[in-house]
């Protein structure tokens, strides 16, 4: 075969790899070139903010797989290399180095990148972001000494990491803009709980809290908010979210919307380009999730083959901080009745999202066992006699909000 018939994959994510493995495992015999824009082999993200900053898993251990699989399932896997256009005439990715990669398809798994604030002082050392295996490793090695931490945002990555520094000894202080932990990702019952949790452990937590300035002479030594206090500050870490990264989308004039827009097969209008994981925005909204990146890697190897791609499944999060597991299953809504089964003293509980009668989301507090239930639950839109039968334990208690 000529490389004209090759696919190519940017990116070495969940989303990229994954589908290189279901190409390869569908009976695809093309091609494929994966291009990855860090110098290691391709690696898990869920672990950086646990157990890499934590100091219990090694880096290397962080690997998806043995390097040395890619050459033997027959991918070229280029590291260290980065997209810089697209010739969608000619179906050619150009290359940092100079070169260019023919294809007969393409896959952008680009993911995202972090945000940064843009407030005085961002520019100071000893400000970190945490999306990448070097930023794990440079703010883990900046835990040593125990530190006074600032993590801004408190959603789950920032929750994560204020979690593990606390754990390292760190002392750590969690600021919040919104009025509450966990906007639009958690329901008021399991932002309490996550406050109370975080607080019980030594971390301060403001909300409704905004961050105006950093302080500091070369490197950050103090953060100001907006309603004028100053906290004292050794490293400061923005956990404000991700930007799905589009910049070859958008100058090769594909469709972008807060993400790159595809259809349900995850093709773009470009019939050669597809999209998948979280630079892939498939319906309403785009999400940004291990387990949706997965998904989108089946998706895009079964689409790409002719074959049928598997069925959508519910959304899937999940969260690991000190002893305690939050997953949940499907999006969430602010307008959504909420019934709570369980106990958030005895740190067990379930909090069931109703939309017109039915579940459509469902959070699980250290209850991994209540997880295909509540997968089943959630897909099937059960009605809420079905959802009580479910989650019917002897020590459950009821509550409707």
């Amino acid at each position: 075969m000529s490389a004209a018939d090759a696919i190519v994959i940017v990116g070495t994510g969940a989303a990229g790899v994954g589908a290189a493995f279901a190409l390869r495992s569908a009976g695809c015999t093309a091609p494929i070139v994966l291009i990855g824009d860090e110098p290691h082999p391709p690696y898990d993200r869920p672990p950086l903010s646990k157990a890499v900053l934590l100091g219990r898993l090694p880096p290397e251990r962080t690997q998806m797989r043995r390097q040395e699989i890619y050459a033997q399932r027959g991918f070229d896997l280029r590291l260290n290399r980065q997209a810089v256009a697209l010739d969608r005439t000619a179906r050619r990715v150009l290359l940092d180095d100079g070169s260019a990669i023919e294809y007969a398809q393409l896959v952008l798994a680009t993911g995202a990148r972090p945000r940064r604030l843009d407030v005085p002082g961002a520019d100071l050392d000893c400000i970190h972001v945490l999306r990448t295996l070097d930023d794990a490793v440079s703010l883990r090695d900046a835990l040593v000494g125990s530190p006074r931490l600032l993590v801004v945002g408190g959603g789950y990555l920032g929750l994560e990491a204020a979690a593990s520094a606390r754990k390292r000894g760190a002392h750590v202080t969690v600021v919040e803009c919104a009025a509450r932990l966990l906007p639009h990702v958690a329901s008021d019952e399991m932002a309490r709980f996550v406050r109370r949790l975080h607080e019980t452990e030594g971390v301060e937590i403001r909300t409704g809290a905004t961050l105006r300035t950093l302080h500091g002479t070369g490197f950050v030594q103090q953060a100001e908010l907006a309603d004028g206090t100053r906290i004292d500050v050794d490293r400061v870490l923005f956990a404000v979210g991700a930007m799905p990264e589009t910049s070859l989308a958008v100058s090769s004039g594909l469709a972008v919307a807060d993400g790159i827009q595809v259809d349900a097969s995850l093709r773009t209008e470009d019939p050669h380009i597809w999209a998948a994981g979280d630079v892939a925005r498939c319906g309403p909204r785009r999400v940004e999730s291990i387990a949706n990146a997965q998904h989108h890697a089946r998706i895009v190897a079964a689409s790409i083959l002719g074959q049928v791609p598997p069925r959508a499944e519910p959304a899937w999060f999940w969260t690991d901080q000190y002893e305690v597991k939050l997953q949940t299953v499907g999006l969430l809504r602010e307008d959504d009745e909420k019934l709570v089964r369980g106990s958030p003293l005895r740190r067990s509980f379930a909090v069931l999202h109703l939309r017109d009668g039915r579940v459509s989301a469902i959070e699980l507090l250290n209850r991994i066992g209540d997880l295909p239930a509540a997968r089943r639950l959630v897909a099937a839109g059960a009605t809420l006699d079905e959802a009580q039968l479910a989650f019917q334990h002897p020590d459950h208690e009821r509550q409707i909000a």
